[in-house]
């Protein structure tokens, strides 16, 4: 089994105490049997779910027992309205979860931290989970349902356990576990037969670590150019952690593969600006209401197509970390490290997926980067340390349909009329060092200001002759015009 589970079950094990519990849901039998192993399949599940190594899983771990003991507490809290747990409660969880061992209490550092506060109420010993109950609290009312039991076999369940991956848009990743409960009759139980429990863990299979089905078949499968060959319109969703959105539509336009994105802000709930894609070249408004267009003349057309993308993310795409399913869907996750002299970038993604196209319902994103000089790096000129974390939940969804009123479409007819000449004549040095140039013709609407690929991230400085004298100014509209690139590191950006 994979033990690269590291950052994205940190962050499922945070997240798992940020959802609301809603009732089971009972998918097989309703017998008194699953209503009585419930809480504690839910309390196994939450704390295997936060488990790092499956290899070296050790259900009498103090950290591990009493993880499993606030959820059973989580449980009972949302559902009968538990405040705390008694010591006979908190001994008869651990004889479920680890029968026959002796009564494990908790760590000092628990009751430091607020994790397990330990009192006496009527001479009775109790235990109540603050920090687990701020969390419970803070997110009370979620409509989802995060988790579900399915009566398998004799004395058997399916737990399917769902951890809130991206709160905003109420994004989760999957988990499914199997349990298998027997009839307590052990003559050696340290526990009176009052609070014995009716039934304990007999045995448990985690989800499975290893992928089912090929990866790159799922990462064809969702392939911008393959969707496009299925559906009409592609639409894609992402919002940031700091409140903007990105609307993307992709969509087969008289036979060119073509994008509209629109950016805005949820919190205003509108687009404030676009960018395009259509017959190769790129375009967007500037602030001055001027129609930019942008491509590349010297990339060939197979150095890089946007439609050639997969939705599933190539630098996750080797290291998947849990592979499970439920009802329909398989979900999945991923996860990809990178450090180098003092610069780190976590990713981990949690893809939900349809069972029968491969197709991507859901992808639940994670993000983090940081920087952190060094002194034994002679090189580095950082002035600071600092680190920035972000998230984001992105939703994918196809529609066979699209408003065909969009007024960027409008933009799109324009390359149906009358075009103007762009001549580009790009230079470069030849063995004896002067300047030979190649002529690129480009035809672009009237009113539009084109510079190529090449020009915009500085690679060459723009003018308007070959000498490298006069700076380029945009020429108007209508018009033909030439411009000239010349290499950058001889003239400088333009």
């Amino acid at each position: 089994m994979r033990k690269n589970k590291k950052i994205l079950l940190a962050i499922l094990m945070a997240a798992a105490m940020l959802f609301n519990c809603t009732a089971a849901v009972f998918a097989g039998s309703e017998d008194d049997f699953v209503e009585y192993v419930t809480p504690y399949a839910f309390a196994l599940s939450s704390a295997l779910a936060g488990y790092t190594d499956y290899e070296k899983v050790d259900l009498g771990d103090t950290t591990f027992i009493w993880y499993a003991v606030t959820s059973y507490w989580q449980w009972m809290y949302e559902n009968e309205g538990a405040e705390y747990l008694t010591k006979d409660q908190v001994s008869a969880a651990q004889e479920v979860f680890n029968p026959g061992s002796k009564f494990i209490a908790p760590t000092d550092d628990m009751i430091e931290y607020g994790e397990v506060v330990v009192e006496k109420k009527d001479g009775t010993e109790t235990y109540s989970f603050p920090f687990r109950r701020s969390y419970i609290d803070e997110y009370n009312g979620s409509d989802e349902e995060d988790f579900e039991i399915d009566y398998s076999d004799d004395n058997e369940v399916e737990a399917y356990y769902y951890v809130l991956f991206n709160d905003e848009d109420e994004s989760y990743y999957c988990y499914d576990f199997t349990f298998v409960f027997k009839e307590n009759k052990r003559s050696t139980s340290r526990l009176s037969a009052a609070i014995r429990p009716k039934y304990i863990l007999s045995d448990f299979e985690l989800p499975s670590t290893e992928i089912e089905y090929d990866l790159d078949e799922i990462t064809e499968a969702n392939r911008l150019s393959v969707l496009l060959d299925k559906y009409d319109n592609i639409f894609y969703h992402l919002e940031y952690d700091d409140g903007t959105i990105r609307d993307t539509f992709y969509l087969d336009y008289n036979g060119e593969l073509s994008y509209i994105a629109y950016s805005g802000t949820l919190e205003d709930d509108y687009y404030d600006s676009y960018s395009a894609h259509y017959k190769g070249f790129d375009f967007y408004e500037d602030e001055d209401g001027v129609i930019k267009v942008n491509s590349s003349l010297l990339e060939d057309d197979d150095d890089y197509d946007i439609f050639d993308y997969s939705l599933v993310e190539d630098r996750c795409a080797d290291e998947v970390s849990y592979s499970g399913e439920s009802a329909d869907k398989y979900h999945f996750g991923s996860y990809y490290d990178y450090y180098e002299e003092g610069y780190g970038e976590n990713n981990s993604d949690a893809y939900i997926i349809d069972r029968d196209t491969f197709e991507i319902i859901e992808n639940s994103y994670y993000y983090s980067y940081y920087y952190t000089p060094a002194e034994d790096y002679e090189d580095d000129e950082g002035s600071s340390d600092y680190t920035s974390d972000y998230t984001s939940g992105t939703i994918y969804a196809y529609y066979d349909e699209m408003d065909n009123e969009d007024p960027l479409f409008d933009l799109f007819a324009e390359w149906g009329k009358k075009l103007r000449i762009v001549t580009v004549l790009i230079g470069e040095y030849n063995d004896d060092g002067k300047l030979e140039f190649s002529r690129h013709i480009v035809k672009v609407p009237k009113s539009w200001e084109y510079l190529p690929y090449e020009a915009v991230y500085g690679y060459y400085s723009v003018f308007m002759d070959k000498s490298g004298t006069k700076e380029y100014a945009y020429p108007g509209n209508n018009k033909n015009y030439t411009i000239y690139l010349l290499p950058a590191e001889e003239y400088g950006v333009g």
